[in-house]
């Protein structure tokens, strides 16, 4: 009987599918982090888009003593009742609600003497971005500065 000499390719063939198979998985968890990293920079700049416009609210408001309604002369869209809401595109610009990527909601309260303005921006999803609660100085009549 003659023997048959192997040859090791089916061996080589095993190793090769397992290689394969490694760096499938390798490449689907650097595509799951890609897209987790992409998600993540996406929120933080709709956040960092939110903070801006939140804080050039407040200085505003600062600067109107607390109200509202005086913002309307910056802020022509600005929607109208007891908590106004604006909206801001992409860039930050002022912007209608069917162009709003999201829009900041403003609440005006007053405890112990206090004004305080609840500023809440939420994405067009609802979803809560940034809140700040501030308060807002107001002079009394007759008093510099």
């Amino acid at each position: 009987m003659r023997e048959r000499a192997h040859s090791g390719t089916g061996l080589f063939m095993t190793e090769l599918i397992l290689v394969i198979l490694f760096f499938s998985i390798a490449a689907a968890c650097c595509l799951e982090a890609f897209a987790a990293s992409s998600r993540l920079h996406e929120r933080a700049r709709r956040l960092e888009q939110a903070l801006n416009s939140t804080e050039n609210l407040v200085q505003q408001l600062r600067g109107l003593q607390g109200d509202l309604e005086g913002l309307r002369e910056y802020y022509p869209r600005m929607t109208e009742g007891e908590n106004p809401e604006l909206f801001f595109d992409g860039e930050g610009n002022p912007c209608g609600s069917e162009a709003g990527e999201y829009g900041i909601t403003l609440t005006r309260t007053q405890e112990e003497g206090l004004v305080y303005v609840l500023l809440e921006s939420r994405d067009m999803q609802g979803e809560e971005l940034y809140t700040l609660r501030a308060p807002i100085c107001i002079r009394e009549e007759g008093q510099d500065g």
